[in-house]
């Protein structure tokens, strides 16, 4: 699954014209903007799962578009509802896909959030630590209790979540994408 997007000014570099200038001019600004969500597998793109929708954003950036609410909206409404009983889902890491269930203490936290955090999930720690030693401490565990709202969802519908690690879901999403909008251009 993936998430794309069409400004009115995507214009070919080469195009066929006659003498009379009449051609296609590239557009000055981007203009107006579709978001495209879809999601496909082995058998192509799952039926009715397909989204499409002119968002009503000023920055022009598309990823302020897509927030966990409309993804979230999609995945319930669209996506789930047509997916083939016990799918996989391939994530990247946009933001949106990756709101956790419950965050971890960072830093900047207050000690007394950090203490609690080791508190509720049984790690040892003593009272005279520092901030920072109990942060260490944190950032050791922290792999262990990190969960996602969006695999919550999908694992409660009988689906699993498989997430592309940080150093690939560039290129693929990128990949992906590029291939998801040159099939709806043709």
């Amino acid at each position: 699954m993936d998430e794309t997007y069409v400004h009115s000014s995507h214009t070919y570099q080469k195009s066929w014209s006659d003498s009379s200038n009449k051609g296609i001019q590239k557009p000055v600004s981007k203009g107006q903007m579709l978001v495209i969500v879809h999601a496909g597998g082995e058998s192509g793109f799952v039926k009715n799962a397909y989204l499409r929708y002119k968002p009503t954003i000023k920055t022009g950036d598309y990823h302020d578009a897509m927030n966990y609410d409309n993804y979230k909206k999609w995945l319930q409404d669209k996506l789930i509802p047509n997916l083939p009983p016990n799918s996989v889902l391939v994530i990247d890491n946009a933001p949106y896909h990756n709101v956790q269930t419950e965050k971890c203490p960072t830093m900047s936290s207050r000690k007394a959030e950090m203490q609690q955090w080791l508190t509720t999930r049984n790690i040892s720690f003593t009272d005279d630590m520092l901030k920072f030693e109990l942060y260490d401490i944190i950032k050791l565990h922290k792999p262990l209790f990190k969960a996602y709202e969006i695999d919550k969802i999908l694992e409660d519908k009988g689906h699993s979540v498989l997430r592309l690690p940080k150093i690939l879901s560039g290129f693929e999403s990128y990949r992906v994408s590029m291939g998801f909008y040159e099939a709806i251009c043709r």
